[in-house]
């Protein structure tokens, strides 16, 4: 799922077409330049399927056992990636559009704010169902608390959208940015958590 909604997000991002204008050069330069909303948008997009999948892959190699809540989980998580591609060509498309700008940002950052809940929500209820086991250097609350930063944050930028989209598009940067990093620096170590 992770890999079809990231191939599927490259779909959003066009060849410009370009017509021959007598006496200007650089037109298909220009016409290239001109997309870069897109080429933001689809990175910011990459990132964030690429973040969800390499937490989700080192929050499964700890999950013991699963049972019937966690597969629902889990199947909620899937459905907003699968969906991600949606507002990615939404917001490539009316980004640029001072009128609509403010529109695609809420429905943008609206995936995102519901993609980290399902996060949240899989992540909570294997702690609180006995189903991780061994978890190395952080204690569930401590990794949690990185997870609930996701919520607030997309809820805020969702908010800023109709004063100002593109403070909105930098919060998603800055998200896609804070979780590319390691565990290691946005949490303090502690003891080994075995259940």
């Amino acid at each position: 799922m992770f890999a079809v909604a990231i191939t599927l997000l490259i779909l959003n991002v066009q060849v410009p077409h370009v017509q021959e204008q007598a006496g200007v050069s650089n037109t298909l330069v220009r016409a290239l330049l001109d997309e870069w909303p897109n080429y933001l948008v689809y990175v910011i997009s990459f990132l964030t399927v690429g973040i969800t999948w390499i937490n989700h892959h080192q929050m499964f190699r700890y999950i013991s056992h699963a049972d019937h809540g966690l597969l629902v989980c889990n199947t909620l998580l899937l459905l907003l990636i699968t969906t991600i591609p949606f507002p990615t060509a939404l917001m490539s498309e009316y980004i640029a559009q001072p009128a609509d700008a403010p529109v695609v940002a809420f429905v943008y950052g609206l995936l995102f704010l519901l993609l980290s809940l399902a996060f949240n929500l899989l992540w909570w209820y294997g702690i609180t169902r006995g189903l991780m086991k061994g978890l190395p250097k952080f204690s569930p609350g401590q990794i949690g608390m990185r997870y609930v930063f996701g919520p607030i944050m997309y809820g805020g930028a969702m908010l800023l959208s109709f004063a100002n989209a593109w403070i909105s598009l930098t919060i998603y940067v800055v998200m896609a940015i804070f979780y590319l990093l390691p565990n290691s620096i946005r949490l303090k170590p502690s003891a080994i958590i075995k259940r």
